[in-house]
């Protein structure tokens, strides 16, 4: 991938008042990112990525904010999720962008429930680079033992889980130590924060380049005649290109792309994230839910599916209940056959079983990685969990 842009997402998380919107603020100063009429204008750092009047009145972010920074010729896209507990859509909204995710910590307060929380859910929805900054270390009187002592509780719940990347780094987002430079703290050796920038962009870049061997394309819609359908949609992974036998695995049959179109152009080859629509031989009929793969052995057909989901929705989710499972292009009705404790709550965290109506295809080996593998719920229209199986 081309350095230059290829963008790196990036959501902060954390408790409620540990410091995100602040240390957001120091970044975009410190790669002069905003302007300094801007800071003057809201009056507080924690207020730069504030988008509307209630958060600057509440001292409180209500919804995602994002801004666009560089770093040594590299593009970040900073996502500011919210911390509050009532607010948790917004933050898996947020985090379900992210490539890589900032937990921030108040080392006056530790980690806090809400804390584990995030960091469950950014395993969850697939970063799988962490960094945990703790913050407000100007604010203690023994920054060393009070940061050693965190960092041992954060590495232990870390251990357990599948983090490829993770650092944790002390900081200060009111006077920006830790971000350029780790001077303020002689006792501790590692990189500052915008320094790990550059190793989340790698980690990243080749975490989104390792299926590319493995074509994976959900078909979203079927257009053109019905004597040539043309099957549109967007390449989650690996890359495609004419003349190439590709296997429809739903309708288990093998094909041969003829063409691939890109409105306006005609391509030679498509790539992941690319959305186009393709052409094959045979010319047969096949509808919308379809997934098409470059491999036999890189996915697997399903008709049930369990996982870890976190539940969204203030009427608790029982056994048996149905609901509605969606993962790119493929909807089927699901009923739940097993859910640890017989019961998932609003903010839980659970393992779910699903018996589905009809059968999916979900990624296997290193496809596990891709959005296939990812399910949201909808019950009665609304979005009320999603998870990875």
């Amino acid at each position: 991938m081309d350095n230059a842009s290829f963008v790196t997402n990036i959501v902060f998380i954390g408790e409620v008042d540990h410091g995100k919107s602040t240390l957001l603020g120091q970044i975009a100063v410190a790669t002069k990112s905003i302007h300094a009429q801007r800071i003057v204008e809201r009056g507080d750092l924690a207020h730069v990525m504030d988008q509307f009047e209630e958060e600057q009145r509440n001292e409180m972010t209500l919804d995602t904010a994002q801004i666009q920074v560089q770093r040594e010729g590299q593009r970040f896209n900073l996502i500011d999720a919210p911390g509050h507990l009532d607010l948790l859509k917004n933050m898996v909204s947020g985090t379900s962008r992210a490539d890589a995710a900032i937990l921030v910590i108040d080392a006056t307060e530790g980690a806090k429930a809400q804390t584990y929380r995030h960091l469950a859910i950014a395993g969850l929805i697939g970063c799988r680079a962490l960094v945990v900054a703790i913050n407000k270390l100007d604010a203690v009187k023994d920054p060393q033992a009070i940061f050693d002592n965190i960092r041992k509780v954060i590495e232990s719940r870390l251990a357990q889980m599948d983090f490829q990347l993770t650092r944790v780094i002390p900081i200060s987002a009111r006077d920006g130590s830790g971000i350029t430079s780790t001077a303020a703290w002689p006792w501790f050796s590692g990189q500052a924060l915008l320094d790990i920038f550059k190793e989340l962009a790698v980690n990243c870049e080749h975490r989104n380049s390792v299926c590319l061997d493995s074509l994976i394309f959900p078909v979203q819609d079927v257009y053109g005649d019905p004597n040539n359908p043309q099957f549109a949609g967007r390449i989650i992974a690996g890359s495609v290109k004419v003349g190439q036998t590709i296997h429809a695995v739903l309708a288990a049959k093998s094909l041969q792309v003829r063409r691939i179109l890109k409105f306006p152009r005609e391509l030679q080859t498509a790539k992941e994230a690319d959305s186009v629509a393709i052409e094959t031989d045979p010319k047969i009929t096949l509808p919308a839910g379809e997934v098409f793969s470059g491999t036999v052995d890189s996915v697997a057909i399903v008709d049930d599916v369990a996982g870890d989901f976190i539940w969204l929705d203030r009427k608790p989710l029982c056994r048996l209940d149905q609901v509605k499972l969606r993962n790119t292009s493929q909807v089927v009705l699901a009923k739940v056959t097993e859910i640890d404790g017989n019961e998932l709550a609003f903010g839980d965290i659970k393992r779910i079983h699903f018996e589905l109506s009809s059968p999916i295809v979900v990624g296997r080996g290193k496809n596990k990685s891709c959005s296939l593998n990812r399910l949201v719920v909808e019950r009665n229209g609304c979005v009320v969990s999603g998870g990875v199986v």
